[in-house]
């Protein structure tokens, strides 16, 4: 708010509506004491409107997030301890509470990323024929209203594989070969916004993979917290030879499905994105540290949903430092950690589905061999 003057005389009201209600109002003083050696403290007071204290402090006192009302505000200025002046004045604050909402004139705008060169997309179209040795990733953007309030960005995947589900960006060339549509939509405070459809084709000359293999999955595990249950698992990885010069492995969850005993009554009203088996933590592959792949192609190496991250649905974890991974058979079992709703709160209840991991190993012919695990999972009260 811009600086101005306050005459304790006078009966003044501070008013705060509009886009004074995203700012701080700061209130100081400065009493002159008879000498320069007799030092001043100025202290700050503010009361609701049942005289009780809701924030206080030294002056200057910055002051934020009021609820709506009238509130006093006391400044008692001191000399050498004494109390000297006091000054009351008063704010009424009226903000109204900005509602995330879609924009009908905003578009859904899609980008393509191939091999980091980016072009944009338009919506009822075909994406072509997508090479699979080219690292092709579909992202977008949408933005609400107001700007700064977040979207997000969910699509609908159908395939060879079935249907998939998750939020962007999705690797396009990670996907099984084949004729895939896709339903893209954009929400504002859960409230659907805009739609895209698009198809196109994945398609993958590269060499056979000169190895059967085979990933079996062990017991599951849970951990259970107030907003969502970490459920981890090891798949056993079976037909990799020592002789196999691995350089990287890819883990993509590629199928999560998810209900409950009582068709539905169960599950919460809204499980955030980051709920829907995204990839948490996994121990490291030699000496190859996991890297999550976040939203915009970040990596981090571990991912709990906090923050704005609730948002976010990674099920990408790629492991790869230069070296063979394999040296000569560290790939015998790979670890994975999921975030999946939290336990029902009713004893009854139960959440059941499925996780399906796609596991691509890659050696330095460039030769790539996938092969897919899944598990079945029970969220419950013990």
């Amino acid at each position: 708010m811009k600086p101005r003057k306050i005459d304790c005389t006078k009966e003044t009201v501070i008013l705060i509506t509009g886009e004074d209600c995203k700012k701080p109002l700061v209130i100081g003083a400065a009493i002159q004491c008879p000498t320069a050696d007799c030092g001043s403290t100025d202290s700050v007071f503010v009361y609701d409107n049942l005289n009780n204290v809701v924030l206080s402090g030294l002056a200057p006192l910055t002051i934020t997030g009021l609820a709506n009302g009238n509130y006093t505000v006391v400044i008692n200025g001191y000399c050498g301890g004494v109390l000297c002046l006091t000054c009351k004045l008063f704010i009424k604050v009226d903000c109204i509470d900005v509602k995330c909402e879609c924009n009908p004139q905003e578009p859904l705008s899609l980008q393509l990323s191939i091999n980091d060169k980016v072009k944009q997309i338009e919506c009822g179209g075909s994406l072509g024929k997508i090479d699979c040795k080219n690292n092709v990733v579909l992202n977008g953007s949408y933005f609400c209203n107001p700007k700064d309030c977040p979207a997000q960005l969910s699509y609908i995947l159908n395939g060879p594989g079935g249907t998939q589900t998750g939020s962007l960006p999705l690797n396009i060339s990670s996907l099984t070969p084949g004729s895939y549509s896709i339903l893209i939509q954009a929400y504002c405070n859960g409230k659907l916004c805009k739609e895209c459809k698009l198809t196109f084709t994945v398609d993958c000359d590269k060499p056979c993979c000169p190895y059967q293999l085979s990933a079996t999955p062990k017991e599951v595990t849970y951990t259970s917290g107030t907003t969502s249950t970490l459920v981890t698992n090891s798949f056993t990885i079976s037909g990799l030879p020592a002789t196999a010069n691995i350089t990287e492995v890819r883990a993509n969850v590629v199928s999560y499905t998810i209900d409950d005993n009582f068709k539905g009554d169960c599950m919460k009203c809204v499980n955030l994105p980051f709920t829907w088996a995204s990839a948490s933590t996994a121990p490291n592959i030699g000496t190859a540290s996991p890297k999550i792949t976040m939203y915009g192609g970040a990596t981090v190496p571990s991912f709990n949903g906090s923050g704005a991250g609730a948002y976010q649905n990674p099920r990408e974890i790629i492991w790869n430092n230069g070296t063979n991974l394999n040296n000569p058979t560290n790939i015998t079992g790979i670890g994975m950690s999921f975030i999946l709703p939290p336990t029902p709160a009713i004893d009854c209840c139960e959440l059941k589905g499925k996780i399906c991991v796609k596991f691509t190993f890659r050696d330095e012919k460039c030769n790539e061999c996938e092969v897919i695990g899944c598990f079945d999972f029970v969220i419950k009260k013990k």
